[in-house]
Order: C-alpha cells, then structure tokens, then sequence
C-alpha cells in the first residue's frame, strides 16, 4: 500500500505557510470584492421558497428557506450580493437578510420557461440559482433546457448555477435518471458556451435527517443547500468579481487542461463511438460510460474550482499496452502526435491503468508499472509538468472475483502492483525534478468505503446494482458497483471529490518549493516518522490520512 511513502522533507508542502496564505488572499478578495455588487435570483419552486422553514413553516413573513443562509454566509464572507425578483418572503426573520426571489409553490418546470424573460426585464441579473423539477417530476430536461434558452435569449452573459435537485423521501429513481439527464445536458451545452455551474444537491442532504416531510428540506436541510450554493458560489465568484491580481506566491488550482489515459474506468464514451455506439450496451450503461452515469474525470473536470476542458483519450478494455483496443503507450504516442509541441506546462496528465492486465489473464504487474514508467519518460521529454498517477483498487474485491478462487491473486496483483509503482515513482522523481507527480491511494480510499460504506452513502458494496439488467434503469442508489467490475457514478463522483480536494491542496505554492515569494528559505514541516532526506523531485503524494 501506498502509506509508507518516503519522501525528502524539502518537497513536502509548508501547510501552516500555506494556511497563511489562504487567510492573506481571503482578506484582500473580501476587501476588493465589497464594493462589487453581484445580482442573484434564487428561481424555482417551494423548494426555493423555502416551505417548511420554522419557526411558522406557512407565513410568509417568516419563509426563509436557503436564501437566508446564504445571504447571510456570503455577505459575512466580504460580497456584496443583491438578491432579486419580485417575490419578497422572510421580512419578519431574524437575522435581517435580502428576502427577494422568484420560487413559487407547486409550479413546474414549464411555468418557469414561460416567465423567465419577462422575470429577467423586471429584475435583471448576473447569476441565476436553479433548483427545479421537484414538481411535475419526468426524467426529461427538455423544459430545463427551456429556462435556459429563454434565460440566454435575454442575456447571454447570465451565469445559471444550474442545481441536481433533491430527492424526495422515500427515494425516487426519477430523481436521480433526471439528474444525470441534467448533467449531461449541462456538459453539453457548457461545451456550446453557456456560463453553467452544476451544484448537486441531490447528495447533499441526509434523507433521514434534514426532511420536513417527503418533498421539503427541513432547516437543517436548507442550510445545507445554502452551504452547497454558497461553496459553489464562492468558487464562481473570483473570475466575475474585481479582483487584483494574485500574489506570485500563490500556483493557481486551475490547470488549463485535464488530459486522461486509461481504461473503462476513465472512458467517457470513447470506446462507444468506436463500437458504432453498440458497446456498452446502450440500454445498461449510460451514453457509453461504464457505469450509471457520468464516470469521475468527468466530474473532476466540471468542479467549479477546477474549471479545466478534459481531453479524455481513455478507452474501455485497454491494458497498459496493446493495440486494440489501444493500450497507455498507444493512447498517449496518438495524444503527443496531434499536440503542438512543447506540451502546455499547466495541463494535468492523468494516468490510471492497470487493472485489465490482471483481469484479461495477464499476471505481470512488473509489465504493466514497466509500460506507465515508459509513457511518463515520453510525457516527461515533450516537457509535462503535471502528472496524476492512481494505483489499483483491490482487485480482489470486486464482484466479479470476491468469493471466487481469483480473489486472492487478484488481491496479490493489486499489492504487488501498488508497491512496484511506488518504487518506479521514487526513481522518476529522482530522475525528473522538473516534473511534479501527484498520487491519489485508491487502494485504501475502495478499503475505506467498503469497511464503513453508510459513512460515504452506500449500502451494498459487494454486489452489482440490481437496476443494471434492467433495460434503461441506471438508478444505482445505495450500490458501490453497477456491474461486477465497473464502480456506479455515486463512487465516480465521490472520487472526484476526493482527488480534487487533495490536488487542490498538493499544488506547490510557489514555483520554487524551497523558497518563498521573498527568495527565502521555507522551513520544514515537521518531522514525520515517514518522511527521509534521500533526494529526488517533486511528488504531492495524496494519502488516505489526508482525506
């Protein structure tokens, strides 16, 4: 396992320095953003509202819903925000906040499309939140993408923090088949040049805990939309508010490109269209993901604070090496042929791969580092700067060997194979200082979820979806895996989650990570058992006891 990572203690990042910093740049954005006013229209349904809220959940002096948090959360924070429309609820709330809005008990998705634009003439805005389709629940974004049309046709500079919705109580599969409807509706249409921000709010809540009953949020509820809105805002708001420009001390988080190698657990279609959009079969896996839904690199790619356009040259069934369907060497001998040469130095090169060499009947796990090892040596000489590596899960814990006489050399490849990366890293680093790796443990993250999976949203961790031999049913509610190989989008999405949060806070913090913004020396963290003086480039390991 990865978690006896040693590394030199130079290359280590200066957490408390970084902290530091962090408070430095919150200061001066507060104090810049002040005076810049940002128009929001909360718009929607009860939900937006804000039905339920106590202390009188049905007067509408007292209505607050999210707004109130929210308002509350991002004027503390230094904004300043006018919430607009024509709607005013939570006058006689306390503490005082701005109470206009546009949600409105019982309407539908239909009713919002038609009164958007003329809503927009009477109050117009810079950012629009939209939490619709609890009412009048289909599977179909069709008026979705109604609202948005008519949102663009007024002002096609409109930012749409565009929300997943909640689910009702008990849990609808609906719900979650039109939220993947949405997200991919909003991938696309991202694609085309709309200003959309997706915030997910269907994963938000705790369903036992923060219902009024089984369509409305109760308070805690809503304030946990408002923490979702508010996150998502802030990641937002630093492109569109003045800003000055930041210190040099400080790597921004965005790369200007995610570029992945891989196999299906990192295909977002491409082996589909290979296939004649046959395989995966089309009415078991979704839009020629193998999974349920959107698979984890697209997630990464549309968190807010990543931003980043994905180049995803990942293909189902792909071993380290082979040609068909094209293996790691192949996919990225393809990539580097088309590129303008040097490669950009802030693109983010993913590479996770490994597990068909196993599972197609082949047993060298040396073969496989060996072939990775090659395509970063090819990476490294076109000048990436930037290269995420993820080791293998246990592979012996999948449903399609757990049980069975393959799980124990199933389990052996996966440990074997993890712990010959580690030893191939330290030599790369060694060898390439000018390249900085990040590594993300998969290994124990799959062990964590599957020891405790209620603490990360799931019931089942051991068998496949039941809805995956159903035609056209991608709900994988409560499910780890959708087949006995491929994880459902739920685990797609929390490893995005997991990996951009630690990429967020491996990002070296100057160019130089011996020296601050002053050309002083950095000193140490602390001394850690795990941690030696033996040389070597940069490396960001990202750990499980950094989650």
């Amino acid at each position: 396992m990865l978690l006896s990572r040693k590394y030199p203690v130079q290359y280590f990042i200066n957490f408390k320095l970084l902290r530091s910093i962090i408070l430095i740049i919150t200061c001066i954005f507060a104090a810049s953003s002040a005076d810049a006013l940002v128009r929001i229209m909360p718009l929607g349904d009860s939900i937006t509202y804000g039905m339920y809220t106590s202390p009188d959940p049905r007067t509408e002096d007292y209505i607050t819903g999210y707004r109130q948090p929210l308002y509350i959360g991002l004027t503390e924070l230094g904004y300043d925000v006018d919430f607009v429309g024509n709607r005013l609820s939570g006058s006689l709330a306390e503490p005082d906040f701005d109470v206009n809005h546009e949600g409105y008990g019982g309407i539908c998705a239909s009713k919002v499309a038609d009164d958007v634009y003329s809503q927009l003439v009477q109050n117009p805005a810079d950012i629009v939140l939209l939490h619709i389709g609890t009412n009048c629940l289909t599977t179909d974004t069709e008026e979705v993408e109604r609202i948005l049309d008519n949102i663009y046709l007024y002002d096609i500079d409109i930012t749409v923090f565009l929300a997943l919705i909640i689910d009702r109580v008990p849990h609808s599969p609906d719900t979650s088949a039109y939220n993947l409807n949405l997200q991919a509706m909003a991938s696309q249409r991202k694609a085309d040049g709309d200003s959309i921000v997706v915030v997910d709010m269907e994963h938000a809540l705790n369903y036992s805990d923060d219902m009024a009953d089984w369509l409305h949020p109760n308070d805690d509820g809503y304030g946990k939309m408002a923490d979702a809105w508010q996150n998502a805002l802030v990641d937002f708001l630093g492109a569109v508010v003045p800003d000055p420009p930041p210190p040099p001390i400080v790597s921004p988080s965005v790369f200007d490109e995610i570029v992945v190698f891989g196999d299906s657990l990192s295909d977002n279609g491409n082996l589909f269209l290979i296939e004649n959009q046959l395989h995966p079969d089309p009415a078991l896996y979704y839009q020629g993901r193998f999974s349920n839904g959107p698979v984890w690199v697209e997630y990464l790619a549309d968190l807010t604070h990543m931003n980043a356009p994905l180049d995803d040259r990942a293909l189902g069934g792909a071993q380290s090496d082979g040609l068909v369907p094209p293996g790691l060497i192949e996919q990225v001998t393809s990539y580097t042929a088309a590129k303008a040469l040097p490669l950009s130095h802030d693109s983010l090169f993913i590479i996770w791969i490994g597990g068909n060499d196993f599972l197609n009947g082949n047993g060298d796990f040396q073969n496989a580092v060996d072939n990775i090892n090659r395509a970063m040596e090819r990476l490294a000489a076109l000048e990436a700067q930037h290269i995420l590596l993820l080791n293998l899960p246990d592979l012996g814990a999948i449903p399609d060997t757990l049980g069975t006489s393959d799980a124990t050399p199933a389990t052996a490849f996966s440990l074997n194979f993890n712990a010959e990366l580690v030893k191939m890293i330290d030599r790369f680093s060694i060898d390439h200082p000018e390249v900085t790796l990040y590594e993300f443990d998969v290994f124990s993250f799959f062990a964590a979820v599957q020891k405790d999976p209620a603490a990360f949203g799931f019931s089942n961790v051991t068998e496949p979806s039941p809805n995956f031999q159903i035609e056209n049913n991608f709900d994988g509610a409560g499910h780890l895996f959708w087949d006995d190989r491929h994880p459902t989008t739920a685990m797609h999405a929390l490893l995005a989650d997991r990996v951009s949060a630690n990429l967020d806070a491996h990002v070296p913090p100057s160019s130089n990570p011996d020296e601050n913004d002053d050309g002083d020396p950095v000193p140490p963290p602390p001394t850690d058992s795990d941690q030696e003086d033996d040389g070597g480039g940069s490396t960001c390991f990202i750990s499980s006891s950094l989650w």
